[in-house]
């Protein structure tokens, strides 16, 4: 679980390189990082995460995603001695959060109701909890 962790850690600070670093490093280019981030994600600039001095490198979904991930990580972390993840509970709620999460990309593809960053990153920060809380009971 330590390498989930951490391996979740340093992706999450890669998303968020472009409010962490220029801080850190005046006038750090972070190409490889972007690189690295449109790999895994369309990054569409519209979909983005920002406040004006910086955004994430991935979408507002694959930000909750990779958010719940390490959430997961962490709590499994703190708690692996007290509590054993069960993944029945959860594969009914991931079937349940990946139709809401197709429904959304299709309805916002189909011009239903216009992209919301706050409502696609709960529903990836949820998605991404669920999917490692099942990968934990794997391991």
């Amino acid at each position: 679980m330590k390498i989930f962790f951490i391996g979740s850690a340093i992706w999450l600070l890669i998303v968020f390189s472009d409010f962490l670093l220029p801080s850190i490093l005046p006038g750090f280019q972070n190409n490889l990082f972007r690189f690295t981030a449109k790999s895994v994600c369309h990054a569409s600039p519209g979909k983005l995460i920002s406040d004006g001095s910086g955004s994430t490198l991935v979408c507002a979904r694959c930000t909750g995603i990779y958010t719940g991930v390490f959430a997961a990580a962490l709590t499994a972390l703190i708690l692996s001695s007290a509590i054993k993840i069960k993944s029945k509970y959860f594969r009914n709620a991931f079937w349940i959060v990946t139709s809401v999460m197709i429904f959304d990309v299709f309805a916002d593809d189909f011009g239903l109701y216009g992209y919301s960053h706050f409502f696609s990153f709960i529903i990836g920060l949820i998605w991404g909890l669920i999917v490692q809380f099942i990968i934990f009971e794997k391991t």
